[in-house]
């Protein structure tokens, strides 16, 4: 059976929608500082993503 490996979200409002993703996949976003974007890993219970 194929499985969701990763994911990511696209957003103009972060702030926002991190209040939202966390009530909806109950992860922690952990912000990248070593990036040179705006980025925050977010980690599940099951399927890791980004932000």
């Amino acid at each position: 059976m194929h499985t969701i490996a990763y994911f990511e979200v696209q957003s103009s409002d972060p702030e926002r929608d991190i209040k939202f993703y966390q009530r909806v996949l109950t992860g922690l976003f952990i912000k990248q500082e070593d990036l040179p974007i705006e980025y925050y890993r977010i980690e599940t219970n099951g399927i890791a993503g980004g932000y």
